[in-house]
């Protein structure tokens, strides 16, 4: 699974220690989403197919599915990244942790892959605070559902407003974009 750079430290980092473990992704056209035990009659194969896990098909080929494991990669057509299983440090190749005098632990390194856990469909503005925090936002003086929309919006290129109110002696500042599309949000935890 692709994640850019848009996150306030490094998204390798949070995703390895369990910060970020949510991620939304816009809907696309085509996108079908079948819910746990679903049955479709499949044309192709003349028969009925049962849908035992929630699964999300572009087009005509499986594109998310809880259970489903991912590399994770920091960018497009980019290797997926590595991670020492001692001292945590990640990599974008294996070769980092075996080639000679490279890496200084010496225990043994593994694919940073993540597995999801959930996929549920619904407009980017309800997104709440808490799921904010799970995308790997907050901590700041600002709200964290702000920070989120921000970035959000930036790398989709979706047009936003900010916005500052006074709340008594606070200025409260906040993100509204100009439209609400629709977006997958996939819970997902690192692979033991």
């Amino acid at each position: 699974m692709i994640f850019s750079d848009i996150y306030p430290r490094p998204v390798a980092e949070m995703i390895l220690d369990g910060t970020k473990c949510q991620t939304r992704r816009l809907v696309k056209k085509g996108d079908y989403y079948r819910e746990a035990g679903g049955l479709e009659i499949n044309e192709l194969l003349k028969r009925t197919v049962m849908y035992i896990l929630p699964t999300v098909d572009r087009g005509d080929k499986l594109h998310w599915q809880v259970g489903r494991d991912l590399s994770v990669q920091l960018g497009r057509g980019k290797a997926g990244l590595w991670y020492c299983l001692k001292c945590k440090e990640i990599a974008e190749c294996k070769d980092y942790f075996t080639s000679f005098g490279k890496h200084k632990c010496k225990v043994g390194y593994k694919s940073l892959r993540i597995k999801i856990t959930g996929i549920k469909k619904e407009r980017l503005l309800d997104i709440s605070e808490e799921d904010a925090k799970k995308e790997g936002f907050g901590g700041g003086e600002y709200p964290a559902k702000m920070l989120f929309l921000t970035a959000f919006c930036k790398v989709c290129k979706i047009d936003y407003n900010r916005e500052a109110k006074r709340k008594g002696k606070d200025i409260v500042c906040s993100t509204v974009p100009k439209k609400n599309p629709e977006v997958w949000v996939l819970d997902f935890s690192v692979m033991k």
